[in-house]
């Protein structure tokens, strides 16, 4: 008998070990996870500014916002529980109990009220929400419920509220507090601008915990030299790889690739109010010909090797819904670009190059610095065989193309825009509503406003996505100022021991809670 019983406590201490095994995470909670990240913008964009979060757009959920932005473009609760519609038009939230700052500061009513009603009206750091406020239109009710009354109608603001340069932070601290200070699930430990950004675990966060304890993000705006860190060893996670890479990464057993859908599309856009010598976008003969002559399949098998999708909206199509069929694919007709600039008077000269009273037709390019080089000469070949020659006027860094733009030195602009907003009419109203900041240089007015301000007013989703896709068809086929070129995937590249769950299509957007490293 005494042997029996001596064997079922055996029994039932081996179960139970078994259990915890079974129990315990398949992963090493002390882990640091190396990252490979793109250029830091965060000196030129935000350290001074007030205005973007630390490390943008890499979102190292330093901050938080009080809506989330989910991977599936779901609205979810953030350091709001919840929030509500007051007719006619006032947003009341809910805020989260018991939650700290990095500093261990409770979080209350008043840190969102420095940060919206106080720090974004002075920054204007989410232009798309700061301007429909005005002094008094947040309001603080209690410790913990804040209500928004936009002095221009909103309807629109919990999906605009979410991008994390909404993020709140403590009152009296700006985004350009060092050390960076927020609520969220990792902690800003250490910062040296344009090579890396440290952050730890917060043990003290409200949420689910990170399953790492640090991740280190080294700055490497090569694409090519991130790529060869992942290979050398020297860091374990990589963003955004070269699409002329994945091939290769697949192959290798050490690796694997997650993509996420597309969140981003590369468009061109056409300077329609420059000042000579970049005036010829204000020719509408010249941008529809332009939009005619781009081969998008042929740009997106040589710029991509098969990882974007084929251009046709100015976002994502899965956020029109059933509306994205009512935008018209862009249509590839060199023959009937070249009658357009014939009949315009824009002939071709001995190099091919067309000329009209003695001035060639010469456009300047600029883009994005992460923008590949070869995505640069696709669209110079194109627009060369119908006769535009094409000034590449390419970017070494993000400050040299910011330069560009600002003082308006480009006819055409190749960006790679995130949907990185709730709102479905989130990037036609943000970059051509003439009321939006910084738009004079494509706003076309007329119709097209009038359909933002229906976006700003809708009631339902339904009617944000067909004000959306009613925009982006006058953009793209009776203005021509926007050309799609690709659905572009957001590309990871890994470590075979590195589990990443939750890919975003926008990285702005991105949770790192699912990264881990087993053990």
């Amino acid at each position: 008998m005494r042997s029996r019983a001596f064997m079922s406590l055996l029994l039932i201490a081996l179960a139970a070990v078994v259990s915890q095994a079974q129990q315990a995470p398949p992963f090493d909670s002390e882990a640091e996870v190396r990252i490979a990240a793109a250029e830091d913008r965060w000196p030129s964009e935000g350290a001074g500014a007030k205005a973007t979060t630390f490390a943008y757009p890499l979102n190292a959920n330093v901050y938080e916002p009080l809506v989330v932005l989910g991977s599936d473009y779901t609205l979810r609760p953030g350091l709001a529980e919840r929030w509500e519609l007051i007719p006619p038009g006032t947003w009341r939230f809910h805020l989260r109990r018991n939650v700290k700052f990095h500093n261990e500061q409770p979080f209350t009513a008043d840190d969102v009220l420095w940060s919206w009603g106080e720090r974004q009206l002075e920054g204007k750091s989410l232009s798309t929400v700061a301007n429909t406020l005005g002094p008094g239109s947040v309001k603080k009710i209690d410790d913990f419920t804040v209500d928004f009354t936009p002095s221009v109608p909103n309807l629109r603001l919990p999906e605009q509220i979410l991008h994390p340069s909404g993020g709140i932070v403590a009152r009296g601290r700006h985004f350009d507090s060092m050390p960076a200070v927020g609520t969220g699930p990792f902690k800003v430990v250490a910062y040296r601008a344009g090579e890396r950004a440290v952050v730890e675990r917060f043990d003290g966060y409200w949420g689910t915990k990170p399953r790492v304890k640090r991740l280190v993000f080294r700055f490497l705006p090569d694409p090519q030299t991130r790529m060869e860190a992942l290979k050398s060893g020297e860091v374990d996670f990589l963003i955004d790889a070269p699409p002329d890479t994945v091939a290769s990464i697949e192959r290798d057993a050490r690796f694997r690739v997650v993509r996420a859908r597309p969140g981003r599309n590369q468009v061109i856009y056409v300077n329609r109010t420059g000042k000579a010598p970049n005036d010829l976008g204000a020719d509408r003969v010249i941008r529809q010909a332009v939009g005619l002559a781009i081969d998008r399949k042929g740009y997106v098998d040589a710029v991509f090797e098969g990882n974007a999708e084929t251009g046709r909206w100015m976002a994502p199509s899965f956020v029109l819904g059933k509306y994205a069929e009512s935008v018209a694919a862009p249509r590839y007709d060199p023959p009937a670009a070249r009658r357009l600039l014939d009949e315009a008077g824009w002939r071709p000269a001995s190099d091919g190059i067309r000329a009209k009273d003695g001035r060639r037709l010469a456009l300047e390019l600029i883009g994005w610095a992460e923008v590949s080089p070869a995505a640069f000469q696709v669209i110079q070949a194109q627009l060369r065989d119908i006769g535009i020659d094409v000034v590449i006027k390419k970017a070494p860094d993000q400050a040299t193309y910011l330069n560009y733009y600002r003082n308006t030195q480009f006819d055409l602009d190749l960006e790679v825009p995130n949907q990185n907003d709730g709102n479905p009419a989130f990037l036609p109203v943000l970059r051509m509503y003439s009321k939006s900041t910084g738009t004079e240089r494509f706003a076309p007015g007329g119709r097209f406003d009038e359909w933002a301000e229906r976006a700003l007013a809708a009631g339902t989703t339904d009617d944000v996505r067909h004000a959306s896709a009613e925009m982006m068809q006058i953009l793209i086929h009776q203005e021509f100022i926007v050309i799609p070129l690709a659905g572009v995937y957001r590309i990871y590249a890994m470590k075979r021991n590195v589990s990443f769950l939750d890919p975003h299509p926008s990285q702005t957007s991105q949770s790192w809670l699912s990264l881990s490293l087993a053990r």
